[in-house]
């Protein structure tokens, strides 16, 4: 249920009904028990039945990422229950100490094989009807925002429908950042480039978590910060501790996220993004979690994370 709110506003404004899932164990990697809960939870209640489900792996705003058995468990559990799987994995590339988290929906758009004819499908790719959506970008890994240019993956039945979105939205990617695509993608110079991009994201990601740590965050209270350039965490122990600190001075201080992000803005100049953002409306993890984002330069990062850490020492 936590989730970059864009989906969720383009869904309402297309007149779907968006639905927060629920029932897991495991907070955010636990997308098919959430799944077969949330269908079965409506089916109880008399409602429609779920379309369709959107995963991030890498995720915004966690940083969290499925494993290959967490892929496959969802991605069978959707074409079980007849949900369309999209698989948005814009953050594909950026994933921190396993490498094995660098998973797609790709591997699994064949039917488990029931017959010879399936499991050569299954084999070769070739993906069959209910398969998911998978969706790419060069936005992220290869550092190309604004440029425009991703690629979707997608069953067979589903053609004609892209083609005409696509004919009437957007027709094609600009020429130059086709270009530019094409050598991200084939250039070694590149490679090298971008390899050291993500290695420097990894750092900053380190530093963040340390310093997460040392203002009073506990480890569990952060999501699994897998992948992506984002750390997502429920700071409410640690308000409550800098807080009472702070009456003891005569001081108040801020006690949920909006607040906080508000004071560190105007008090050190740095931007984090609060809980609402993420949440469903009204939802009160909202108000307990924020976002920090280590996409800029490490030196950036540093001297950000600095001030944060000073002014919380306050």
């Amino acid at each position: 249920k936590t989730h970059c709110n864009f989906n969720r506003n383009t869904l309402t404004a297309l007149g779907c009904e968006t639905v927060p899932l629920v029932g897991g164990l495991h907070p955010f990697k636990d997308g098919a028990a959430e799944l077969r809960a949330t269908a079965a939870a409506r089916a109880e209640a008399g409602l429609r039945p779920l379309a369709g489900v959107i995963l991030a792996t890498p995720a915004n705003p966690t940083g969290a990422a499925f494993t290959a058995e967490q892929m496959a468990d969802l991605v069978a559990t959707a074409r079980e229950l007849g949900v369309r799987l999209i698989s948005d994995e814009t953050y594909q590339g950026l994933t921190y100490g396993d490498r094995s988290l660098d998973v797609s929906a790709v591997q699994y758009g064949g039917a488990p094989p029931a017959s010879s004819a399936d499991a050569e499908a299954f084999a070769t790719g070739e993906w069959l009807p209910g398969g998911p959506i998978v969706v790419g970008s060069f936005s992220k890994y290869h550092s190309m925002t604004g440029w425009r240019v991703g690629w979707l993956v997608a069953p067979p039945e589903l053609d004609g429908a892209v083609e005409r979105l696509q004919q009437n939205l957007s027709i094609c990617a600009p020429s130059l950042s086709q270009i530019a695509a094409l050598a991200a993608l084939t250039s070694a110079e590149a490679s090298v480039e971008l390899d050291a991009r993500a290695d420097a994201y990894s750092r900053s990601r380190a530093k963040v978590l340390a310093t997460l740590k040392r203002i009073g965050v506990d480890e569990s209270q952060v999501a699994p910060a897998d992948g992506a350039f984002y750390v997502y965490a429920d700071l409410s122990d640690a308000l409550r501790a800098r807080a009472a600190r702070r009456s003891v001075q005569g001081e108040t201080a801020p006690l949920d996220t909006e607040t906080l992000c508000k004071a560190l803005l105007t008090q050190t100049r740095v931007a984090l993004t609060p809980g609402t953002d993420f949440e469903a409306p009204g939802a009160p993890e909202g108000l307990r979690r924020l976002r920090v984002s280590y996409a800029g330069p490490e030196a950036d990062v540093a001297e950000a994370l600095d001030r944060i850490e000073k002014w919380w020492m306050l």
